[in-house]
């Protein structure tokens, strides 16, 4: 994911993935590639800020090359595929009932708690997620401010 790009708190949702994933590169890569991506899909679907050539490369791999192959992915992927599924959808309907804008936050916050639970159960959940969820509203504040300007 690449740092220049990111607010404050979205700076700050990337150390807690890092922190969370600690003790597995590969679910620390596989949040980030998520994040990455959600981030340039948010992008092209709301036309705010329109993605690099690079950027949207980086996805692509990520998503064609290296998530078939990440063992982090592969172990988890039956609890983490419907968690995207739900994400997806909260967040679609975000885009169309504007009054839900803080669901297409669930694809970030809900993945990363899914991953802490399965890395260190509910005390990595309750260590990490308050703060997670609030630094996701504070992003989407940011966000959505830049969208207005």
């Amino acid at each position: 994911m690449s740092l220049d790009r990111l607010n404050e708190a979205q700076r700050l949702i990337v150390d807690h993935v890092n922190v969370i994933c600690s003790g597995n590169p590969w679910a620390c890569r596989w949040l980030h590639q998520v994040l990455n991506a959600s981030q340039v899909w948010d992008n092209c679907v709301d036309g705010n800020d329109k993605p690099k050539a690079s950027q949207a490369d980086d996805v692509f791999v990520s998503l064609i090359t290296e998530w078939p192959i990440n063992p982090w992915f592969n172990a988890n992927k039956m609890v983490l595929i419907p968690v995207m599924v739900n994400a997806i959808s909260a967040w679609r309907f975000s885009d169309s009932d504007k009054r839900a804008r803080q669901r297409a936050y669930d694809v970030g916050t809900e993945l990363i708690c899914t991953t802490a639970y399965l890395l260190g159960g509910q005390e990595l959940v309750d260590k990490h997620m308050p703060e997670v969820r609030r630094l996701c509203l504070e992003a989407q504040v940011a966000n959505d401010t830049l969208e207005v300007a």
